[in-house]
């Protein structure tokens, strides 16, 4: 084997474990998230493997949150919302 055959097979090892590094680390980002549905999960998942950069590269941008938008705080408030009515009755 030729020094460029040994470059070559080392920069094509160091592309392959990037490649799967950041394509695992992202599918399970996907399989975690909650507001996909299974079959949506299933289809970004299969792009995600078929075109992975630029399929990654479009998701986070699409799935970020927009400026002034807000999560849901899965809490139970203190007062139930029907405690809001007793000043009527």
């Amino acid at each position: 084997m030729t020094d460029t055959d040994y470059i070559k097979f080392v920069f094509a090892i160091l592309i392959a474990l990037i490649y799967l590094f950041f394509t695992i680390r992202y599918s399970f980002d996907i399989g975690k998230n909650m507001t996909l549905s299974n079959k949506l999960k299933i289809v970004h998942i299969i792009l995600i493997w078929t075109i992975p950069f630029v399929w990654m590269v479009i998701l986070k941008n699409l799935t970020q949150q927009t400026p002034g938008s807000h999560q849901v705080d899965k809490t139970k408030e203190n007062k139930p919302f029907f405690d809001a009515y007793k000043n009527f009755e």
